[in-house]
């Protein structure tokens, strides 16, 4: 955890990427029935035993899932499945589910979507990536953060503590390094499970952010979506 509280501990063990994703009033089991994998088959296991459940030269992701407070997690490192529309759509059905994938390329990616479909993307303080339908709320927490404005410039590693701090403000609750090397709900997702489902969806439109002059110093949590 960093002097202003923003916690980079995700970032430093990055390579080769991950997807993180949380999803609200659904439980760890449903979850990976929403990931398309078969919750029975899951076992609790640290990182080093949830390693051996893949298989050699398999081609999928390994879940890891987990509860905080009324939000379920799941993780993947190396993975993107998270970050897939046809997932995001079947996690955030009747909810809300928040996803950050930080890819093994470098770019990264925020999205929050509701009930099916996409309410929010950018990539972390780039103008030009965000879409939006009605109010950017991971967005502008960002930038009310002095180091997630657009206009400042601190380190690449900073500006993606701060995307990730926004997802973790919204859940009120943080999925640390440390939390990830204890032992979890873990499961191999082959590939040809996951290659039927479809992949249109119409994404919000590109809108043109709020200027950062006069946003101020962070005001807070986000408050909760409105029912």
């Amino acid at each position: 955890m960093s002097p202003s509280g923003i916690d980079e501990s995700l970032f430093r063990a990055r390579n080769p990427g991950f997807c993180l994703t949380f999803s609200r009033d659904v439980t760890p089991e449903a979850v990976l029935e929403r990931y398309g994998a078969i919750p029975s088959m899951a076992e609790n296991a640290g990182p080093a035993d949830a390693n051996l459940l893949v298989p050699r030269g398999g081609d999928g992701t390994l879940l890891r899932v987990g509860e905080l407070g009324t939000w379920s997690f799941c993780f993947e490192s190396p993975g993107v499945e998270g970050a897939m529309p046809w997932t995001l759509s079947e996690l955030s059905r009747e909810t809300e589910t928040l996803a950050y994938d930080c890819g093994a390329t470098g770019m990264d990616i925020v999205e929050r979507w509701v009930d099916g479909h996409p309410l929010e993307q950018f990539e972390p303080a780039v103008f030009s990536t965000l879409r939006a339908a009605g109010t950017p709320l991971l967005w502008e927490y960002t930038q009310r953060h002095p180091e997630g404005r657009a206009d400042v410039e601190v380190s690449p590693r900073r500006v993606q503590a701060v995307a990730l701090q926004a997802i973790h403000d919204r859940v009120g609750a943080h999925v640390t390094h440390e939390l990830l090397m204890q032992p979890l709900l873990s499961v191999w997702l082959p590939r040809r499970t996951r290659q039927s489902r479809p992949a249109e969806v119409a994404y919000p439109p590109r809108v043109t952010p709020a200027s950062t002059t006069g946003l101020g110093s962070y005001l807070g949590s986000l408050p909760p979506l409105e029912e």
